[in-house]
């Protein structure tokens, strides 16, 4: 519903009820989140439109924006996680346990590269401390045998008279370092031996478990307790490096019941190539077969303290056999670069990086000095590089800030001193750039009317007579000597009315009215109008040619409540004129005719 009302020398048109004259679509309302723009929509709702600047759009909720302009002109440091350390060694005159006695390297853990003019921490040798050694490294065969002071034993039986037991057993040996012999240390002088294999003298002066051999004569109706020593005193057949040899395992049976008279086939050692799966893994059990696979180690026994009558008389074997497995190629561990990703934007005005991925390309395979081969469980997986990267496009490119937009109409035409320019706006970047997102541009569109030598009014009421209405216009414009003139009201009665300018000027301003001279008085009723009120204002040149109409028509069967309307422009170039309110409250109601 649309209400007329006259207030003063005005005529004011308002759309809707009063309860939603607060409510006009567009307008500001407010809304839960304090970093939005909240705006009435068409059914008067208050919706959420846009984040306010500085603020932008995270999961349904307007958050700040990170400030990247120190960033982008002084560089990013790389982000580090911790160290990696090395292995802590003597330094040259330092002793373990001593507080800065060792060094090691210490590498940072990077999870993201410095970019432009960053820095990042290099890798250094950091102090630390050698732990000293905490186990004994003295061999059993270099204890001492205390002789007849320490008792001869076979699985804690004392040999001799008192048991009536008699042959091999074991004594216990005390460390006796004037005994050492160095042969097969790697050392020459003794106390450097000693500091290495007792260091701060750890080893146990007397051991039980360091035993030496011992014999016991069987005579005098001793009874001989069996193989003795040679149980405990055992080697494995080995290879020219000292490892057990894993042989066939049926030519190792045969070998040692006599039956094969050579020395029983090694099993070949198998290859990590022959057995790696397409995923890099092995399958050792599913491609060797068996044979290949399981062999036997031979461990034979020999004492010269006893005859090879005794052993065969007490059963004691010369030869056994243990289960093993073949050997296997010593393959490391391999971790390298798996994937690389192409170059990516960090931001605006960066250098972009590239994604590498890290993994392990070689399975460890075998084993290495007696340790089975691994692969470390806490390598870096993920790393990131700059170089070959191109810098993102500036913070205020086009693809941050958007495209100029022109603000459309009426409202994109915005007075510089003299002329009107377009408006136009672009969504901007936040506070990542610093340029204006506004900018104002020279638009035909928008001028104002140049070259005006006449302005008519031709306003006609449709009243019949009798019916008293006067008509209007004024008039703002700009000579040739760039003074600016107002007219006041021109006319002010029912008729035509007419300026003509001694030269010609620049119309900045048009304003148009007619009133009635009563509140019972209108088009419609009482006075039974027979055509439409108009308001009519042409515009001409030196020339006599029409160069613009400014219009306003009221129809027969529109009601007035009130006596006046008043219509303006002040962008005549580019707009017609619209409804004038001179800061009065407006009301105005549209109705069909009066019966």
């Amino acid at each position: 519903m649309v209400t007329i009302l006259a207030i003063g020398s005005g005529w004011y048109i308002l759309n809707g009820d009063d309860d939603k004259k607060d409510k006009k679509k567009g307008s500001e309302c407010p809304g839960p989140d304090v970093n939005a723009v909240y705006q009435y929509d068409d059914d008067g709702n208050c919706v959420r439109v846009s984040c306010k600047t500085g603020y932008w759009d995270e999961g349904g909720f307007c958050i700040e924006r990170r400030d990247f302009s120190e960033e982008q002109y002084e560089g990013t440091d790389c982000v580090i996680d911790g160290y990696t350390r090395g292995a802590c060694e003597l330094k040259i005159n330092g002793s373990c346990g001593e507080v800065g006695g060792g060094s090691q390297l210490r590498e940072p853990n990077i999870t993201a590269y410095e970019i432009g003019s960053g820095t990042c921490q290099a890798a250094d040798y950091v102090d630390c401390v050698v732990p000293c050694p905490d186990t004994c490294k003295v061999t059993d065969d270099k204890y001492t045998a205390r002789g007849d002071q320490i008792a001869c034993k076979k699985d804690d039986i004392e040999l001799g008279v008192e048991s009536g037991y008699c042959g091999s057993g074991t004594q216990a040996r005390y460390l006796n370092e004037n005994n050492i012999d160095l042969e097969g240390t790697g050392y020459t002088v003794l106390q450097d031996y000693l500091d290495w294999a007792n260091p701060n003298n750890i080893c146990a002066t007397d051991k039980e478990v360091v035993t030496g051999v011992c014999k016991i004569d069987c005579t005098g109706g001793l009874t001989d307790i069996g193989c003795g020593i040679i149980q405990e005193e055992q080697a494995y057949i080995q290879d020219e490096y000292g490892n057990a040899v894993c042989f066939d395992k049926e030519e190792a049976t045969a070998y040692i019941s006599g039956n094969l008279t050579r020395k029983p086939a090694r099993l070949p050692v198998i290859l990590a190539a022959d057995v790696r799966k397409e995923d890099g893994t092995y399958d050792v059990d599913g491609i060797v077969a068996e044979s290949l696979r399981k062999g036997s180690r031979i461990l034979y026994r020999s004492d010269n303290l006893l005859s090879f009558d005794s052993m065969v008389k007490n059963d004691c074997t010369v030869y056994s056999t243990e289960p093993c497995d073949a050997p296997r190629e010593s393959v490391a561990c391999a971790i390298s670069e798996t994937n690389r990703s192409e170059c990516q934007s960090t931001g605006c005005g960066r250098q972009g990086a590239e994604t590498v991925s890290y993994g392990i390309t070689t399975h460890p395979f075998g084993s290495t000095g007696g340790s089975t081969n691994t692969c470390p469980v806490d390598y870096i997986t993920t790393g990131y590089e700059t170089y070959g990267c191109g810098m993102a496009a500036s913070c205020c490119d086009e693809t941050y800030v958007g495209p100029w937009v022109k603000t459309d109409g009426y409202k994109g035409c915005v007075a510089d001193g003299s002329t009107l320019k377009r408006e136009s706006t672009r969504q901007g970047n936040g506070d990542l750039c610093s340029a204006d997102d506004v900018k104002y541009e020279d638009d035909d569109n928008c001028n104002y009317i140049e070259g005006v030598k006449k302005v008519v009014y031709e306003g006609t009421d449709g009243n019949p007579e009798g019916a008293f209405s006067q008509h209007y216009m004024l008039l703002n414009y700009i000579d040739s000597g760039g003074t600016t003139h107002y007219t006041g009201k021109l006319g002010e009665q029912t008729g035509a009315h007419q300026k003509t300018f001694n030269t010609p000027v620049t119309l900045t301003h048009i304003q148009g009215g007619l009133w009635i001279n009563s509140h019972t008085q209108s088009w419609a009723h009482p006075n039974n109008p027979t055509a439409d009120a108009v308001l009519d204002v042409k515009v001409y040149d030196e020339d006599d040619i029409l160069l613009k109409t400014f219009r306003k028509v009221y129809p027969v069967g529109e009601y007035i409540w009130g006596y006046s309307g008043h219509y303006l422009t002040d962008k005549p170039g580019s707009e017609d004129w619209h409804e004038w309110a001179n800061g009065d409250p407006v009301y105005l109601q549209w109705r069909a005719a009066a019966d």
